[in-house]
C-alpha cells in the first residue's frame, strides 16, 4: 500500500492488547500501561487519537469526528470492537465502585478497587470477561 493511511481512535495512546486487561492487569501481574502492542516496524500513518468518529458521509467519502473535523477516504475499514451493554439506570452505573472493563483506564481503576480489599464483590454479566 502506497497511499495515505489514517488511524482514528477514541482513546489516547498507542494500540494495546485488551485480553490482558481482565487477567494480568486485574491480578496485578502487569500494569495497565504494560499492554502496549510492540511495533514491528514504523507505520507511516496519521494517528487521530482521543477523538471518536461520530458520523459517516458516504456521498462525499468523509468521516466526521466528534470535534467537527472531517477526514476524507477512498477505502475505509470500520473496526469498532465490542462494548458492554450499558446499565439501564445511568445514575446507578455512575455510582462509586461500579466498573465496566473495556479500556486500560477501566482495568486500572478496577484493579485499584480490588487491591483495596473490598468485603464483597458482585459480577454482573455472563460474557467471557465476566466469567473469568
Amino acid at each position: 500500500f502506497t497511499g495515505k493511511l489514517t488511524m482514528i481512535g477514541d482513546e489516547l495512546g498507542e494500540p494495546y492488547d485488551r485480553p490482558p486487561l481482565s487477567k494480568q492487569v486485574l491480578t496485578g501481574w502487569v500494569p495497565a500501561d504494560g499492554t502496549t502492542l510492540p511495533r514491528r516496524r514504523d507505520i507511516d500513518a496519521e494517528w487521530l487519537l482521543g477523538v471518536p468518529a461520530d458520523g459517516l458521509d458516504l456521498a462525499n467519502n468523509h468521516v466526521r469526528l466528534a470535534d467537527g473535523r472531517t477526514v476524507p477516504f477512498d477505502r475505509m475499514l470500520i473496526s469498532t470492537g465490542v462494548r458492554a451493554r450499558p446499565w439501564p439506570v445511568e445514575a446507578e452505573a455512575a455510582l462509586d465502585g461500579v466498573f465496566v472493563v473495556r479500556t486500560r483506564e477501566d482495568a486500572a481503576g478496577l484493579q485499584r478497587a480490588v487491591a483495596a480489599g473490598p468485603s464483597r464483590v458482585l459480577i454482573i454479566g455472563a460474557g467471557f470477561t465476566g466469567s473469568e
